[in-house]
């Protein structure tokens, strides 16, 4: 998985970020070697692969690194094209507490955005049940 984030296919890295975050998720590895090769996706050129090694970093145990990592959620969050909002929307709900420094991008998400598809609903749908989450509340979005 290490070696995919360094493959000329943004499919082949987004899949190796996802693995390793995946494997990070249950705690199952030494996650100090991946450190580095994350950090150097999160400027990627593909966002679909920032948002992944995002989920990894989150999933690391290293606040320095996930710090790094929300700030790249947060701005996809804000002006990312619809499935890219989605997919960062999905690992803020994913992470729970960690994504609490990114609480107020969170709630200016809740705005929909009139130029995507369906006014970018889905995606403040979700945010909408992290935040819920987060805050132990019921709010409800139209």
């Amino acid at each position: 998985m290490r070696a995919a984030l360094d493959d000329r296919d943004s499919a082949v890295r987004y899949w190796g970020a996802t693995g390793i975050g995946n494997v990070f998720a249950r705690g199952e590895i030494d996650k100090l070697p991946y450190l580095m090769d994350l950090q150097e996706r999160l400027a990627d050129e593909s966002v679909t692969v920032r948002v992944a090694a995002a989920r990894a970093l989150c999933h690391s145990g290293n606040p320095k690194a996930t710090s790094k990592a929300l700030s790249v959620l947060a701005d996809t969050l804000a002006d990312g094209a619809q499935w890219e909002r989605l997919q960062a929307a999905i690992v803020l709900d994913e992470i729970d507490e960690k994504a609490l420094p990114v609480i107020d991008s969170m709630r200016d998400a809740l705005e929909p955005k009139q130029e995507l598809y369906a006014d970018g609903k889905y995606t403040v749908r979700v945010i909408n049940r992290a935040l819920n989450e987060l805050n132990g509340t019921n709010h409800t979005v139209k």
